[in-house]
């Protein structure tokens, strides 16, 4: 079932042009990759759960924040903290559901009172987190996954680290289960250096 979104108030629903632009490259560059990596199992790319495909938005996200895209726009990042609240606030939906023994109604009343959506998207939400257990919680341990990562190989590779080879790393191996991303990123690592290596005997 998809979210009805129309019954909520138009400012809860607005999202920025930052916020586009950061969440859109994210997931369409995970779907993508999935399909195109040839390497992987034909199964792989079938899967929606995935933290390459949803996380990485998520991750793209925080990156804009990171990369001080709502400099001199308040609204805007009122507009990114806002859906980070509705992050958190699914996390504690999807746990108390399934780990907490949570009622539905109980779900919904924190869901309202938490973020302030209209009660039609809120249902909606919850009967998804119901029937799709650890789908949050899924996602947000994806999105930190890659966070940790991508501390990781900058605390190793110091100077040398290049966000945007990290950013190949992680979308380039396709649709790859977290245990598997990290031995690519921690592959990627040597090769980074090395390849830093390279460029400076060149000047």
């Amino acid at each position: 079932m998809a979210s009805d979104r129309r019954s909520a108030p138009v400012e809860s629903r607005k999202t920025t042009p930052e916020i586009e632009s950061a969440i859109m490259p994210g997931y369409m560059s995970g779907f993508g990759n999935s399909f195109e990596t040839e390497a992987l199992p034909g199964a792989l790319p079938i899967g929606r759960n995935s933290p390459q495909k949803v996380n990485y938005g998520l991750y793209a996200e925080q990156l804009a924040d990171e990369q001080s895209f709502y400099d001199g726009d308040p609204v805007g990042r009122i507009g990114y903290l806002r859906w980070q609240l509705w992050r958190a606030a699914r996390l504690v939906v999807d746990t108390g559901l399934h780990a907490q023994n949570w009622s539905r109604q109980r779900a919904i009343e924190y869901m309202i009172a938490t973020t302030g959506d209209a009660p039609g998207v809120v249902i909606t939400e919850v009967d998804r987190y119901i029937v799709w257990p650890g789908q949050a919680c899924g996602y947000e341990i994806g999105r930190r996954e890659i966070v940790r990562l991508r501390e990781e190989a900058r605390n190793e590779l110091g100077p040398d680290f290049d966000l945007r080879g990290f950013h190949d790393a992680v979308l380039l191996s396709g649709d790859t289960p977290l245990s598997v991303l990290e031995q690519i990123v921690r592959d990627w690592i040597p090769e980074q250096r090395r390849l830093a290596e390279r460029e400076r005997r060149r000047r």
